[in-house]
């Protein structure tokens, strides 16, 4: 998926809370480039550096001479500065990856981690079950499974959405925190919005209220509607238009040291 505006300062906004403190080895599911957010970048490299020069280094680092696309290493300078220093990728096409695995198949294996992120990764995997179970296994106790996945429309993206009601699951038959869970419709044009304008407070506003029930479809679909006819309209006006999906953005928190439980919806 990438690494966009909205995401990266959702990441940023956890790390100056004190989420990630004492934290240091993270697994990524598939290395992240980052994605429309040059300009955004060096308002978060003055927010992690105050020092103009050393932000002006660290943002050179993510995207050298200040051109897109982003350096292939940029996602560890990223991680290294919200305390993450430790970063192995998990992947099988992107020989980046320090560790080459089918995510079809579940990861077993002695390593733990602090950081699990999984960023648009499940919903290309045929076997889709077996990425949870893998971050699962890969997470210490106390460690944070960190989920940015599909919820409806990106139906060209992948072979699947998820349901905001997994997370629910996942978290009760595997002793999880849910830290965070947002609905975050029309993903796309938040994330350009907060590029465009980092200041602006908006593409982290007027969130709909998460519900893990039958009433809640009818809030998103209604939210779904509202966005779409808004970039209808935008397009007939002869104004860039962008494409409307919703995300869900998930922190879970391991608090026991379990075998992995494979959800039912009976919950």
């Amino acid at each position: 998926m990438g690494i966009n505006a909205y995401t990266a300062d959702w990441l940023l906004r956890h790390h100056e809370q004190g989420l990630f403190e004492g934290k240091r080895r993270i697994a990524e599911f598939g290395p992240q480039d980052f994605l429309f957010c040059r300009n955004y970048m060096k308002r978060a490299a003055a927010r992690l550096h105050p020092d103009p020069d050393a932000a002006r280094a660290f943002h050179h680092r993510i995207f050298p001479e200040d051109a897109d696309p982003c350096a292939p290493d940029s996602q560890r300078h990223f991680y290294a500065a919200l305390g993450l220093t430790d970063y192995k990728a998990f992947d099988y096409y992107d020989a980046r990856a320090e560790h080459q695995f089918d995510f079809n198949y579940v990861i077993n294996m002695r390593d733990r981690f602090d950081v699990v992120t999984n960023f648009g990764t499940s919903e290309h995997v045929f076997n889709i079950g077996a990425t949870f179970a893998s971050m699962h296994n890969l997470l210490a106790v106390g460690g944070l499974g960190i989920f940015i996945l599909p919820a409806m429309a990106d139906i060209a993206h992948g072979f699947y959405n998820i349901h905001p009601l997994l997370f629910k699951a996942l978290a009760h038959f595997n002793k999880y925190e849910i830290v965070e869970h947002t609905y975050v419709d029309h993903a796309q044009g938040r994330a350009l919005r907060h590029e465009e304008d980092p200041d602006d407070p908006a593409p982290f506003s007027d969130f709909l209220e998460l519900r893990y029930d039958q009433s809640f479809t009818a809030d998103a679909v209604a939210r779904f509607a509202r966005n779409l006819e808004q970039e209808r309209r935008k397009a007939e006006a002869g104004l860039p238009s962008e494409s409307v999906y919703d995300y869900n953005y998930v922190i879970l928190r391991k608090l026991e040291s379990v075998r992995f439980v494979w959800p039912s919806q009976i919950i």
